[in-house]
């Protein structure tokens, strides 16, 4: 029996053919079981995603394969498993009408498949892939590997921007105006207009392997392989040129002291 070794730690070749899904009760002060299905190999480390009926979970699996979960309250049952043949190292996403998006590894190429797991479409893009798709409310689909692309509903592609460097197992965020943004292994944070174009760039001081936050008022955050967590915010208003501050103190300031003494002589 031989053992899998990932970033200097050793994971028994018995947890890699036993991955499981667990569903656990959130009881305020603690969390029961509800249940654990046993999948067809470790999961690896992408995350689960919940289809539109709020019953049915998708997770992908190192043995290539996507699969759909059926939580019956008690107990979990397989609806179908996907075979793509290769490596799964993404988080699948859930657009709005259903349809299931992931992409794969080696063979390159983002999948969407119908909610009976049958095969709508696979895009095929340049270099491996290894980030999970994002999906705009216009239903595009963004995903990257050396190249970002944004795929139409239907499978074709939209557009593509050429990156430095490839992304590795990160999620690009969707701000509320549509800038599309994301990181890569060449130190540079990108954001892009929703037509594919370049709205600016930030270079920081090493790989950017996270996925990037959008907080409420607008900021971006981003972790990098130089330890540091960066915010990105809007600029800064320009300050008043100071005769015209001095102005608006002055103007109001007179004013006040002519009705003042014209009460006085009054």
């Amino acid at each position: 029996m031989e053992d899998y070794h990932l970033f200097n730690r050793t994971i028994p070749e018995n947890i890699l053919e036993n991955g499981k899904l667990y569903a656990i009760y959130d009881n305020s002060d603690h969390a029961t079981l509800k249940w654990a299905y046993t999948l067809g190999l470790w999961t690896g480390g992408p995350s689960p995603a919940m289809g539109i009926d709020n019953k049915t979970i998708y997770i992908s699996s190192q043995d290539g394969k996507l699969y759909s979960i059926y939580d019956n309250g008690d107990h979990a049952t397989l609806k179908w498993a996907y075979s793509s043949g290769d490596v799964i190292d993404s988080s699948p996403a859930i657009g709005a009408d259903g349809t299931i998006y992931f992409t794969t590894s080696m063979n390159s190429k983002l999948y969407a498949l119908y909610e009976n797991g049958m095969l709508k479409w696979s895009f095929p893009a340049i270099g491996n892939v290894s980030t999970s798709p994002a999906i705009a409310e216009n239903g595009t689909i963004y995903f990257g590997s050396w190249d970002f692309y944004a795929v139409n509903p239907d499978g074709t592609e939209k557009w593509s921007y050429p990156l430095g460097a490839s992304l590795f197992k990160t999620t690009p965020a969707i701000g509320a105006d549509g800038t599309i943004y994301l990181g890569s292994l060449d130190n540079i944070f990108y954001a892009l207009q929703d037509n594919g174009s370049l709205k600016w760039s930030y270079t920081a001081d090493g790989e950017i392997l996270s996925s990037p936050a959008i907080g409420a008022d607008g900021t971006i955050y981003f972790g990098s392989a130089d330890g540091k967590l960066y915010a990105i915010g809007q600029p800064l208003e320009q300050p008043l040129p100071t005769w015209l501050a001095i102005t608006f103190i002055l103007i109001p300031l007179l004013v006040l002291l002519g009705a003042f003494f014209y009460c006085r002589r009054k």
